[in-house]
């Protein structure tokens, strides 16, 4: 985490707004190949379910830890896909 923290700070330093002057230049076509990856990224969280039986309070703290691990990692792959396509 502190890896993907200095690079985007980095990144961030030598941003370049003219480089989303054509948001998608590949069109539709090069939106969905791209959400192949993201998607194949959130498939490990099914392993969260897999250890209900040994949570303390499951019905609570397991969707609690889904949703939240889910979007920190949303978040630090938004800021961090942002942050390095500006390079």
């Amino acid at each position: 985490l502190i890896l993907v923290c200095f690079m985007v700070l980095l990144a961030f330093t030598l941003f370049n707004a003219d480089n989303f002057t054509p948001i998608a230049p590949h069109g539709i076509n090069g939106i969905l190949k791209a959400t192949i990856p993201a998607f194949f990224g959130f498939i490990g969280f099914d392993e969260v379910c897999m250890l209900t039986a040994e949570a303390k309070d499951p019905h609570r703290n397991v969707p609690l830890s889904l949703i939240s691990s889910i979007a920190i990692v949303t978040a630090v792959y938004t800021v961090a896909a942002i942050s390095l396509s500006g390079v």
